[in-house]
């Protein structure tokens, strides 16, 4: 492994997790790798080595701080939206918390790129992510993923409006507009929704029980 660049490493990991070879031992070796390869690593390769972690459940806390650390060393600006979006994601798939890093990317989407400049997928990955490892409300985050998805609902396919409801409940924060809005475009899709999208309706159900509203159409 020590011959293998910074890319190969990242592309070695991704094809490992995506033909599901889950060697935590051999995870490990090239993490350490890249870790000592930062200076040459792009923002794509630890994007794409931190999604193979947490696609293969393979749980390396250390080489994901080490990568956050980087991230924030070389500014924000180096990654793309949809690389903090996975980024985050893996984060929240794999069970790590890094509140520095994590508020880092709010303020990012938010104060600099500005959330209109994220895509559904992105907005409801990070919602997601945020949730589950911080656990607590960021109101001005909140707010803004809510005013998002509210005016771009139809674009949300059924796992990013349940990821978002859910993002919502988990915290205990009920926005009435959002959650109307989510029932409605649900409601509307259930005729049509196969069954890869249940566990979705099934969170759209739970947060909005949770809100204690009134959804008739989405019920029948």
């Amino acid at each position: 492994l020590k011959s293998f660049s910074a890319q190969n490493l990242a592309i070695t990991l991704w094809s490992f997790a995506t033909l599901q070879i889950r060697d935590e031992s051999w995870f490990e070796r090239a993490a350490d790798c890249l870790v000592q390869r930062l200076g040459e690593c792009k923002a794509q390769e630890l994007n794409n080595a931190l999604w193979a972690c947490a696609t293969a459940s393979v749980r390396i806390p250390w080489f994901f701080l080490k990568a956050d650390n980087h991230a924030l060393s070389v500014g924000l600006h180096e990654y793309k939206m949809h690389e903090l979006s996975i980024t985050m994601w893996a984060h929240g798939a794999a069970g790590v918390c890094n509140h520095q890093f994590f508020d880092a990317v709010v303020n990012e989407v938010l104060n600099v790129r500005g959330i209109e400049s994220c895509a559904p997928r992105e907005v409801a990955n990070m919602a997601w992510a945020y949730s589950t490892i911080i656990g607590r409300t960021h109101v001005p985050w909140m707010v803004a993923v809510a005013g998002y998805a509210c005016n771009r609902m139809s674009d949300f396919d059924m796992q990013c409006i349940g990821n978002v409801l859910w993002a919502f409940a988990n915290v205990g924060s009920f926005d009435e507009p959002l959650f109307v809005t989510a029932a409605e475009e649900t409601a509307r899709r259930c005729c049509s929704a196969g069954e890869e999208v249940t566990v979705n309706i099934s969170q759209v159900l739970s947060a909005v029980h949770a809100a204690k509203l009134q959804t008739p159409d989405l019920l029948k």
